[in-house]
């Protein structure tokens, strides 16, 4: 575990968050934590974790990190990089289901003296602060990585799916569409980015050497369909407040996160449509220029005769 390191996990958490109480009994979240660590394996791959892990506490059960120049200020950084998103992810999840406590008899609502019971209101925007700075942290632990270039970042499962892929970093799909930034958000795009890619773009290119006009035309469609697929498929809870603000008009004038109407996201995905459309139009057109292809066949003024 990347926390609770001489059995000061609580410590520990409110040291990188400031809002955990230092004198929590740390094996109410501990389940939470680890659950987080799972997650966020799924994006960073596990040597790279372990690698963080040796770091913080070195064990015989852990991989030894690659060998690299003595930077101890370095180390500290990926292991607070790796530590903090964990940390965030584990409270959100912790805090909502503390909200009653469960004994024999029910679920109860125990208010000390001189506290008060929260609104709900407050509650889901305390709930969208956590889940905002666990996705800031996020996004801060993947450039931090993408940074320092560590060769167990470069062979994650991740790397390794984009490295074959037309859209191949962040930056390839921010020419198009703009996503504030967040490496959380594209990784988790990743496979509707490799789903558009296999069903539009691969049987239109078998054996042809795109040039990079029409790879940056291809590419056009391949964002525009993946943000399709993401707002049909994902959680508007799944995007930062900041990407999914797009999805809705209702946001103007208030804040925290809103979710769209159904009659919002369908307006939203009508016009993501006709762009996609359009782009895969010109990708299309830019694979068959009309001058290659004559709509009437030359004719001889020599040649009188008509054959079919």
């Amino acid at each position: 575990m990347i926390l609770n390191k001489d059995q000061k996990g609580s410590e520990e958490l409110y040291q990188l968050t400031g809002t955990f109480a230092a004198g929590a009994d740390f094996k109410a979240i501990e389940e939470d934590i680890y659950l987080a660590e799972q997650e966020l394996i799924r994006f960073i791959g596990r040597a790279l974790y372990d690698k963080a892990q040796n770091i913080y506490c070195p064990t015989e059960t852990t991989s030894p990190p690659t060998i690299q120049p003595q930077n101890p200020s370095l180390d500290q950084q990926f292991v607070r990089r790796v530590q903090i998103p964990v940390a965030y992810r584990a409270m959100y999840h912790y805090y909502r289901r503390n909200v009653v406590s469960h004994d024999g008899s029910g679920r109860k609502l125990k208010v000390a003296d001189g506290e008060k019971v929260p609104w709900s209101w407050m509650l889901e925007r305390d709930d969208e602060m956590l889940l905002d700075n666990y996705y800031r942290n996020l996004d801060a632990l993947f450039r931090f990585l993408e940074e320092q270039q560590y060769e167990e970042w470069k062979t994650s499962p991740l790397r390794k799916i984009l490295a074959n892929a037309l859209i191949g970093s962040l930056a390839d799909f921010e020419a198009v569409y703009p996503l504030d930034g967040s490496y959380y958000t594209f990784y988790t795009m990743l496979p509707f980015i490799k789903e558009t890619e296999h069903r539009f773009i691969t049987p239109l290119t078998e054996g042809v050497v795109l040039t990079e006009d029409q790879r940056a035309d291809a590419r056009r469609f391949v964002a525009l369909h993946t943000m399709i697929l993401a707002v049909e498929r994902l959680s508007i809870s799944a995007f930062p407040s900041g990407i999914a603000q797009r999805f809705t008009d209702s946001h103007q004038g208030r804040s925290g996160r809103s979710n769209p109407s159904l009659e919002e996201q369908r307006s939203y995905l009508v016009t993501l449509r006709r762009q996609a459309d359009d782009a895969l139009r010109l990708f299309k057109e830019g694979l068959s220029p009309a001058g290659e292809y004559p709509l009437t066949p030359h004719n001889e003024s020599s040649n009188k005769f008509f054959t079919v």
